[in-house]
């Protein structure tokens, strides 16, 4: 998946999976993510994470991230967080 892709450029990137597909796959990856969350710290903390900026992914959203192709980086935050790399 290319971020190319993700950040909603039309330009062909070479990408042979369909549309739905990467959708599919950005979706599911953000529940993980928001489901690690809220194991870890309950849902309302769960949502502010995800929805507010992170220091982790120079101050942009998990989900302008994920949009963008930085899943790594999302996961990465999301790790740091639950294991207490992170002030809340």
């Amino acid at each position: 998946m290319t971020s190319a892709y993700c950040a909603g450029s039309r330009r062909s990137t070479g990408n042979t999976r369909s549309p739905t597909s990467i959708a599919a796959h950005l979706v599911t990856f953000a529940h993980r993510q928001l489901a690690l969350l809220s194991a870890a710290d309950g849902d309302h903390v769960a949502r502010q994470r995800f929805i507010g900026g992170n220091p982790h992914l120079r101050e942009d959203t998990p989900i302008t991230a994920i949009r963008e192709g930085r899943q790594g980086e999302v996961a990465e935050a999301v790790e740091a967080f639950i294991s207490g790399a992170v002030d809340a």
